[in-house]
Formats: C-alpha cells, sequence, structure tokens
C-alpha cells in the first residue's frame, strides 16, 4: 500500500497510470479474502456460502456487461481514431468557409483524408493532411484551421504531460476535447481545434 502511495505521488502522467502499483497490494486484499471465504465455507458457515453466491453473481454480471459495452463500443475499447476524426471534421463543418483558407489536420495518428471526405465532401481538396508545429509562432499561417493533439499546439512532451493551458497557443481555440485514452505518444490527451485570424 505504501508503495502504490508513492507512485501515486512521485509519478507523473495520467492517474490510471499512477494507479498502477495499487494492483498488487488490492490482488492479495482480494486473494486473501477469498481464501478465507474456503475456509468459512469448508468450516460449514452458511452466511460464507451465501456471501459467495452474492459474489458470484456480481462478477458475473460485471463480465457480462463488459462484454456487452465491448461489442457496442469496440471503437472506443480499441481505437480512439474514430472519436478524434468525428470531433475534427463534425466542428470544423460548423466553420463558416469564409473564415480560413486552409485547414491542417494532424497525420500524428494516421491518415484521415476518408473521413474528410465522408464528413465534408469536396471541402477536403483545401486541407492539407500533416502534423505542424505551432511552437514556433512565425510557422502559423494567416486564416488556417489547426485540428490536432495538445502537443503540436505546446510542444511534445516525453512524459505525456502536455499542459492544457492553451490560452499561449498563438491561435484562437474553437474547440477542445479531452481523450480517456492517449493516442499519441508524447502529445497529450487533448484534441484541440484553432483558427488563425
Amino acid at each position: 500500500m505504501l508503495l502504490s502511495l508513492f507512485g501515486f505521488v512521485f509519478r507523473s502522467g495520467q492517474v490510471f497510470l499512477r494507479f498502477s502499483f495499487i494492483l498488487l497490494p488490492i490482488s492479495l486484499i482480494i486473494a486473501i479474502g477469498i481464501n478465507k471465504l474456503f475456509i468459512l465455507i469448508r468450516s460449514g458457515w452458511n452466511f460464507a456460502k451465501i456471501v459467495t453466491f452474492v459474489g458470484c453473481l456480481f462478477l458475473m454480471y460485471g463480465v457480462f456487461k463488459n462484454d456487452f459495452d465491448f461489442w457496442n463500443r469496440s471503437q472506443v475499447w480499441l481505437d480512439n481514431r474514430p472519436i478524434a476524426y468525428d470531433f475534427f471534421y463534425k466542428t470544423i463543418k460548423k466553420i463558416d468557409d469564409n473564415d480560413y483558407d486552409t485547414a491542417y489536420v494532424t497525420s500524428i495518428f494516421g491518415d484521415s483524408q476518408k473521413y474528410c471526405f465522408y464528413y465534408l465532401g469536396d471541402k477536403c481538396n483545401k486541407f492539407i493532411f500533416s502534423s505542424f508545429d505551432l511552437v514556433n509562432k512565425e510557422s502559423i499561417e494567416k486564416k488556417t484551421i489547426y485540428a490536432g493533439m495538445s502537443g503540436e499546439f505546446l510542444g511534445p512532451d516525453v512524459k505525456n504531460d502536455v499542459s492544457n493551458d492553451f490560452g499561449t497557443v498563438g491561435v484562437e481555440i474553437l474547440a477542445k476535447k479531452e481523450i480517456r485514452d492517449n493516442i499519441a505518444y508524447k502529445y497529450g490527451n487533448y484534441l484541440l481545434i484553432g483558427l488563425s485570424k
């Protein structure tokens, strides 16, 4: 338990990674509890049988619920890219065509040209499907949309601790979305859409 506490306090990164050390003590506690239940069942204690039966029902419910969720939302479990592209193109669709001359859509986690044509049709002809780096403010083009990960706006970070303070980006942030699991190493968990005037 102390190891997990130190790991949580002193490690950096996402919360679920910082909690990873707690798996060992929790597994040990569960194993000891199950062992005690079996000892009580063998000694003929009826309440232990009831607790075991109820525990098995909850376990079966959890497995069924997980399985059901997996088959109905497998894109969330297996791949966040469709979620990212859906967010990018649905948001860009709402922006007036006169507000921008071109748009950069990140290629950091794969090409999204087919997604673009699905959502926006011929508008995609003025899109550039390439990663970008806006840390150097001189590289920002006027009347341009930038859609990508927070690390492309603020600079990548090896520990994935990319700041979520987007006030210093250099472009106006129109929309942001935090995704549950990282899909681009070093580039954070925020999807951003910015517009340079």
